[in-house]
């Protein structure tokens, strides 16, 4: 109990109160249409690879571009980085309702559309995660982190809920208004931050070699280096859920849209947890973060090997619990580590890891799920993780017994001033 009232304090600070619920609003609106999106695409294509296509269209940018966004976050203001990046992602919703509603809409709309939200979640990712030192200052971070990442699973628990109701009996076309809507409300609690209450943080000047320099930043570091580099083999092969639970629920228990939106629920709910453990642990650790993905990859193995619908949701909120375990506890590795003059770009280098992965990650996933089905793919993912975690584990303990600092320590922290 004294751990999630530490993580809460942070909530104590109006300026991120407003935040939290703002992002709170708009992912609960995005994981609705996550949940809408994927199950149109399976009505319009009886084959997985154009889910996959579709969940690699979306975040292709960040695979491609993310460090330049992490330079555009580290160079302007968040707050109005957010506010526009949140403006253009609700026209995106507001026209894939209208083609959807007017009975218009095709594959090939999805996939442009999927690619436009790919480039405004470039900017508005990396911003989110940036600005949170900005609102609460450093003594707090870790705890916003947690808390913003703990918002975000929680709401993707609420999202799939409207998403299987609001599907079952009005259709498509109203996920799509309601997500659309839901940017509205939260444009008008992001208007409502006081920039005049936020912590200053010197915004650098626009000169050549700026990704370069982050990029070079992060190689100085074995310790930033090494966790990048988890985050991404994690992202490609193991973080595809969307993906994996939509054709489980279809393909091999055959359920309709309200048996995924219980799978991809009951995930949600364990990464609000996940998120709210990780918040528990003061200095986090290399070691720390290796063990957690061993976890990971025991749970996705359990999950391709559930007998029914029941088990697999069960087994799909432990599978949360210890994503967003592992996805908080990388978060805060990365933020506490970080100059706060580089944290945009290294935080854009994290948000590749996490999402723009998936742009090579699903088509390999849709490959697998088609050739040996949905189940094969989920074992393919555990065995990664178990692989790539524990030979950091062994590494992490390398260093350590060779007198190196870990990454997290206050010797590594020290380090930065």
């Amino acid at each position: 109990m004294l751990g999630v009232l530490a993580v809460m304090e942070a909530l104590k600070v109006r300026n991120f109160r407003l935040l939290f619920i703002s992002q709170g609003i708009s992912v609960t609106g995005t994981s609705l249409q996550d949940v809408a999106q994927a199950w149109l695409v399976l009505q319009l294509s009886s084959d997985y690879t154009a889910l996959g296509i579709v969940v690699a269209f979306q975040y292709l940018p960040m695979l491609l571009f993310g460090a330049w966004g992490g330079e555009i976050v580290d160079r302007f203001d968040r707050r109005r980085l957010l506010f526009v990046t949140d403006a253009f992602g609700g026209l995106l919703a507001l026209i894939l309702a209208i083609l959807v509603i007017s009975h218009s809409v095709q594959l090939w709309h999805i996939y442009v559309l999927a690619l436009c939200v790919g480039f405004v979640n470039l900017i508005n990712q990396p911003a989110g995660q940036s600005i949170l030192g900005q609102l609460v200052g450093e003594k707090l971070l870790i705890r916003a982190v947690d808390l913003t990442l703990s918002a975000f699973s929680i709401s993707r628990v609420v999202g799939p809920i409207l998403a299987g109701l609001l599907l079952e009996t009005v259709g498509f076309g109203v996920c799509f208004v309601v997500n659309a809507a839901s940017y509205l409300v939260s444009l008008g609690f992001l208007a409502a931050i006081r920039p005049a209450e936020m912590y200053p943080v010197s915004a650098i000047a626009r000169q050549r070699g700026q990704v370069r320099a982050g990029l070079a930043y992060v190689r100085s570091s074995p310790n930033l280096r090494i966790t990048l580099i988890l985050v991404a083999v994690i992202g490609i092969f193991v973080f595809n859920y969307q993906f994996n639970l939509a054709t489980l629920a279809k393909g091999t228990f055959g359920t309709g849209p309200s048996g995924f939106a219980l799978l991809f629920s009951c995930f949600g709910v364990g990464g609000g947890i996940g998120s709210l453990l990780a918040g528990r642990k003061s200095a986090p650790n290399l070691t720390r973060l290796g063990g957690i993905g061993i976890l990971l990859g025991v749970g996705t193995f359990a999950l391709a090997a559930s007998p029914n619908l029941v088990v697999a949701a069960g087994l799909s909120l432990l599978a949360g619990v210890v994503a967003y375990w592992f996805v908080s506890t990388s978060a805060d590795l990365l933020q506490v580590t970080s100059h706060p003059e580089m944290r945009g770009r290294v935080m854009a280098l994290w948000f590749i890891g996490v999402f723009g992965s998936f742009a090579i990650g699903s088509p390999f996933t849709s490959w697998v799920a088609n050739m040996a089905g949905p189940r094969a793919s989920l074992a393919v993912s555990g065995a990664v993780a178990l692989a790539s975690c524990g030979i950091v584990i062994l590494w992490a303990r390398h260093r350590i017994r060779a007198g190196e600092p870990a990454l997290g320590s206050e010797e590594a922290r020290a380090s930065l001033s």
